[in-house]
């Protein structure tokens, strides 16, 4: 497997820690903003079926149909970063699967909690939609699985190593870039050709 260089001609080829983070910060507060228009309205129960489960998935599917088809999220296209093969070549679907697999993976236990958290309101829809967004907020948190709360944990731990791991090798792959061969580099480096010596 051939990798890019470090630098070329003075510049950094990897994207950095805080490039990334910026990516990811954008690419949080975009979804974080879908699920708040959902408290937001007057919504009843069912609606919350229709919203909140497919909003706990469409993280991971947004991720791997983006990472494929134009080599970032919205939030890598406008820091200027691209996801790639080593080589700086266009990843596959296999790869932009495979380099979201974990967060599908949280994400799918992540959507069961939220069936059995609607599952087990004890609210009446016409409370639950007539409630303030905080109040909605409340009454998610205080009902459902315990377990919900376990598998949010460990989604931290995991994002929590991603960025130690990333931190600590200097082409500034994380985990999920080694489980899927991929790494992280400047756009003006993509399809970026190796010189022979």
């Amino acid at each position: 497997m051939d990798f890019l260089p470090l630098e070329v001609d003075g510049k950094k080829v990897y994207a950095g820690f805080w490039k990334r983070f910026a990516a990811i910060v954008f690419d949080n507060y975009f979804f974080k903003l879908i699920f708040f228009l959902f408290l937001l309205g007057s919504y009843n129960l069912m609606t919350g079926f229709l919203f909140i489960v497919p909003a706990s998935l469409i993280f991971p599917l947004y991720s791997i149909f983006f990472h494929k088809k134009y080599g970032g999220t919205l939030g890598k296209l406008a820091v200027g970063i691209r996801v790639t093969n080593p080589d700086g070549t266009n990843i596959d679907w296999y790869s932009a699967v495979i380099r979201s697999l974990v967060d599908l993976f949280f994400s799918s236990i992540i959507a069961i909690g939220w069936i059995a958290t609607l599952l087990t309101l004890e609210v009446k829809d016409d409370v639950f939609a007539s409630a303030s967004m905080f109040q909605r907020m409340d009454i998610l948190k205080e009902t459902g699985p315990a377990w919900k709360n376990v598998v949010e944990l460990f989604s931290s731990i995991w994002i929590a190593s991603e960025a130690f791991v990333m931190l600590f090798n200097k082409k500034r792959r994380a985990i999920h870039d080694f489980m899927a061969e991929t790494v992280v580099i400047e756009s003006e480096f993509v399809q970026y050709n190796i010189e022979e010596d």
